[in-house]
């Protein structure tokens, strides 16, 4: 356990920091280029991470296992990664080159485009996987705080208007060359050299990361098919608004990412196997804890959070955003109850859990973005989510003979009276958002404390699980 607090900590400070990082430059961002210029970067973002996910697959969390688990000498998991990935980086930018003259988008969003896919030869480099396998999670935070840290530098020092909207995937390029050349100074990377790996090598992990890729596709789908779909049905100007209200989504869950990539590890090396009970109802229950209120509190904040960060020009966003902030909450949950499956090597079973939702998401984004626009995608990918929490529930009851409900009844019944007594004190007393918000996490802070025991209980007494593997 202090190896995986450890990891937080190193993990928490490096993603917080170059996720605020992030998040400062958009917001720049969205007040220099205006609500279609920011539309116009939200959609290139978005059709680049389907070319991003051909040439990273599921390497990361593949890597991060095999390196963990030391099933394979690090040379050969390393060199298979780096090949794979070269050639896959490769075809990815030539089929987005030739595919972006089949697009029907203005000639300025196609180069952006291009440019943006630039970064796409950059991928065979990236080590992240390796620190992260060997528990050496400094390396990762530094390097992700630098990359975010001169890419904020320059796009505040030569981004002023949306006429040089060019610069801001030149200037990813460079911060992310920036931060890989640290990595490659560590120590470390002494532990092994590129070889030709084995083939048997190489299948196992292409095989292994074909299958995660794949379930990476689906959420990719749930969580960005919206903004294209936005895109390509409706205006920039709506996609512009829709981007603003979902990058305080992808901020928030920073938080459960740095949770799964710290247990990762541990959970890899435990497998299925009881020495991992205590530790896996630790994680569920942080999870829980964490990730309930926050649907409830930005249902609270989220005008106030519109108005501060992007101007009144977004006004529009505030509704999507209400609705965005419940999807925090199931994102929280189904990492907690999805994600140890894949270090449990039960990828198939991950894959139909995410795919479910990509099926919801495309379904429901046909059916709901024409007529409600914004709110309608916000509305598919809640529902998305929800699909993917039940499918979720299902594989880990199925593997594990544990009562989930124990653990959910509890902070779900303390987090929705707390919502119900703010709710009715709004109503009441016409309080102001942001305190609202405060009186929420007070009430629920105090709960939690009142109810201390009964969680610690559910740790100290875990229970001795049935694994039907």
């Amino acid at each position: 356990m202090k190896i995986i607090l450890k990891n937080f900590l190193f993990l928490g400070s490096g993603e917080i920091i170059s996720k605020l990082f992030g998040f400062f430059t958009t917001i720049y961002l969205a007040r220099v280029l205006g609500v279609e210029g920011y539309g116009k970067l939200g959609f290139v973002l978005a059709v680049y991470s389907y070319f991003d996910l051909i040439a990273n697959l599921g390497f990361e969390a593949v890597g991060t296992r095999e390196v963990a688990s030391g099933k394979s000498s690090v040379s050969e998991t390393v060199s298979s990664i780096f090949f794979l990935r070269l050639f896959l980086s490769l075809s990815s930018f030539i089929i987005l080159f030739l595919s972006s003259f089949f697009f029907q988008i203005d000639e300025d969003v196609r180069q952006l485009l291009l440019l943006q896919g630039l970064n796409l030869l950059l991928l065979p480099l990236s080590l992240y996987y390796f620190f992260s396998g060997k528990e050496k999670m400094h390396y990762v935070a530094i390097s992700k705080i630098a990359q975010s840290f001169i890419y904020f530098l320059l796009i505040n020092f030569f981004v002023s208007s949306s006429h040089q909207l060019w610069l801001s995937p030149l200037f990813f390029i460079i911060s992310t060359i920036t931060s890989y050349i640290f990595l490659f100074f560590s120590k470390s990377l002494q532990t092994f050299s590129l070889t030709f790996p084995s083939q048997k090598v190489v299948k196992q992990i292409l095989y292994s990361s074909f299958i995660m890729g794949l379930s990476t596709m689906m959420i990719r789908i749930y969580w960005n098919m919206d903004t294209v779909m936005v895109g390509i049905l409706r205006t920039s100007f709506e996609v512009g608004l829709y981007t603003s209200a979902y990058k305080i989504v992808i901020l928030l869950t920073t938080l459960p990412n740095i949770i799964i990539t710290a247990f990762f590890p541990s959970f890899s090396k435990y497998t299925i196997s009881k020495d991992g009970v205590s530790l896996l109802i630790k994680y569920i229950l942080v999870l829980i804890i964490l990730g309930l209120p926050i649907g409830f509190i930005g249902y609270f904040i989220a005008e106030t959070v519109i108005h501060i960060l992007f101007g009144s020009n977004y006004q529009e966003a505030v509704v999507p955003m209400q609705i965005l902030f419940f999807n925090v909450s199931f994102i929280f949950l189904n990492i907690a109850l999805a994600n140890p499956l894949i270090a449990w090597g039960k990828q198939r079973e991950y894959l139909i859990i995410v795919s479910s939702g990509a099926l919801v998401n495309v379904i429901l984004n046909f059916l709901l973005i024409p007529n409600f626009g914004i709110v309608g995608a916000a509305i598919a990918t809640v529902c998305s989510e929800v699909a993917v929490f039940f499918q979720s529930w299902y594989y880990l009851t199925k593997f594990i003979d544990i009562d989930l409900w124990k653990y959910l009844q509890l902070p779900l019944v303390i987090t929705v009276l707390v919502f119900l007594l703010c709710f009715g004190i709004k109503k009441v007393f016409h309080v102001n958002n942001v305190v609202m918000s405060i009186l929420y996490c007070t009430f629920f802070l105090s709960a939690l404390f009142y109810y201390r025991n009964t969680f610690l209980q559910y740790v100290k007494n875990s229970p001795q699980l049935k694994f039907n593997v």
